[in-house]
C-alpha cells in the first residue's frame, strides 16, 4: 500500500487547469440554469398588438386586452416618422430636438409638427438598459387636452376639447416591464428594427434593454389644428402639446424616453402609427443617465470591476480593463461573495435578480 504522504501531486500547466475550471462551469450550469422572467421580446416591429403597462390599462382599447396595433402593413419604412416630436419644451418645431441627461427628475413635452394636425392619444414608451434594479421606480405625470375623435382631414373643434391635469399620475416599478431585453423598438416597415436612443451602435446586440408603454391618456394639438378659425385668439395650454413630468428613482444605467402617436382615423388605419425620428436631421428624444452604485474590490484583486462596455454590467471582474478567462474564474472563485457585497444588478446577466451560475455562463460567452 502506498502512503498517501508519498504520492506526488501532479502539478498541471496554467492553461490545463483553466480548460479544468470552464468544463466545471459548464456542468454546473447544465443543471442550473436560470432563465429570465416576467418579460418577452416583441415578435416584430410592425403590425403588432402591444400592451401597455397602466393599471387602467389602454385608454382607446381597441382590442379588448389592453393593446395598441403599432404601425399597419401598408405603412413605408419612412411614414410616420417626421411629424412627432419629443421636445424640451412646448413649442413645435421641426428642427433636432435630442436630450442627454443626468437630471433624475424633470419635465419635456410630446409635440406634432405633422399635416394632420392632431392625434388622439399620446403614448409613451420607457426603455432601460441592462439590469433594471428591483427598487426601480418612475413616477409619470401627463397633462393635455382630450376631444371626440374625428375623422381624418377635420379638425376638433375648440369648443369640444378639455384640458386634464394629471391625465395619468402614476409609479411604475420593474414589474411593469413587458418587452426584452432586446436592442430595437416598434417602426413602421417590415424588418425595420428601429434604435432606442440617438445614434445607438445597433452592431453591439449585448447592450440590451428593458421596455414598458405609458398610455399618456391625453391626446396633441399640432399648429395646424391650432391655426384653424376655430381656434383663433383661443387661449390653448401648452401649445396642444402633451406635458410630461418624470421622476426616476434608482436608475443605475440609461432611461430612454421615446414617443408614439395613436389615432381612431387615419390614411393608414385606426392605430399607434407614428413615433419619433432618430440619429438624422429633425431627430428628438430625451435621455436620462443613472447614478451607478459603488462597486467593490474583489477579494484577492488590485482594482474594482469595470463596465467594458457601458450596458451596465460589469465583465471585467479583476479590474485589468480586459475580459479573459480569469475574470470568468474569479466570478466562478467570488459568486457567494458578489451576491452577499456587491450591487447585484452590476452582475446579473441573465437579469433575474439574483448571482447563479448561468450567470457565468453568460459571460463566458462575451469572451
Amino acid at each position: 500500500m502506498v502512503d498517501d504522504t508519498m504520492r506526488k501531486k501532479k502539478n498541471y500547466p496554467i492553461p490545463f487547469r483553466r480548460l479544468i475550471t470552464v468544463l466545471a462551469i459548464f456542468l454546473l450550469v447544465a443543471i442550473s440554469i436560470s432563465p429570465v422572467m416576467g418579460m418577452t421580446v416583441m415578435p416584430t416591429n410592425y403590425n403588432v398588438n402591444l400592451t401597455v403597462s397602466n393599471d387602467a390599462g389602454a385608454r382607446f382599447n381597441d382590442n379588448s386586452d389592453n393593446t395598441y396595433n403599432f404601425f399597419s402593413a401598408t405603412q413605408s419604412s419612412t411614414q410616420g416618422q417626421n411629424a412627432l416630436h419629443i421636445s424640451s419644451n412646448n413649442i413645435s418645431k421641426t428642427d433636432t430636438d435630442v436630450t442627454f441627461t443626468t437630471t433624475q427628475s424633470g419635465v419635456f413635452y410630446m409635440t406634432d409638427t405633422g399635416g394632420r394636425g392632431w392625434d388622439d392619444d399620446g403614448i409613451l414608451m420607457l426603455a432601460v438598459n441592462g439590469t433594471v434594479p428591483d427598487n426601480f421606480r418612475v413616477h409619470i405625470r401627463s397633462s393635455g387636452y382630450r376631444w371626440t375623435p374625428v375623422l381624418t382631414g377635420k379638425y376638433p373643434a375648440y369648443s369640444s376639447i378639455s384640458y386634464v391635469p394629471g391625465a395619468v399620475d402614476e409609479y411604475f416599478t420593474k414589474a411593469d416591464f413587458i418587452y426584452g431585453p432586446q436592442i430595437w423598438r416598434p417602426a413602421p416597415g417590415p424588418g425595420n428594427y428601429y434604435p432606442i436612443f440617438d445614434y445607438q451602435d445597433m452592431t453591439n446586440t449585448s447592450n440590451t434593454f428593458s421596455i414598458m408603454f405609458i398610455d399618456l391618456n391625453a391626446g396633441i394639438l399640432g399648429p395646424n389644428t391650432l391655426g384653424q378659425l376655430d381656434f383663433s385668439g383661443q387661449p390653448v395650454t401648452d401649445n396642444g402639446a402633451i406635458k410630461i413630468e418624470y421622476s426616476l428613482e434608482n436608475l443605475q444605467t440609461m432611461g430612454a424616453f421615446d414617443a408614439y402617436a395613436y389615432a381612431v382615423s387615419s390614411n393608414v388605419g385606426q392605430g399607434v402609427r407614428w413615433t419619433n425620428r432618430l440619429s438624422m436631421s429633425g431627430a428628438s428624444g430625451y435621455y436620462v443617465t443613472g447614478v451607478a452604485p459603488a462597486v467593490l474590490t474583489l477579494p484577492g484583486q488590485t482594482n474594482p470591476p469595470t463596465d467594458l462596455e457601458g450596458d451596465g454590467l460589469y465583465e471585467d471582474l479583476n479590474g485589468n480593463t480586459a475580459l479573459d478567462f480569469n475574470d470568468v474564474q474569479l466570478f466562478f472563485r467570488q459568486m457567494d461573495w458578489i451576491a452577499a457585497n456587491e450591487p447585484v444588478a452590476l452582475f446579473d446577466f441573465n437579469h433575474n435578480s439574483g448571482i447563479d451560475f448561468n450567470d457565468i455562463q453568460l459571460l463566458f460567452r462575451r469572451i
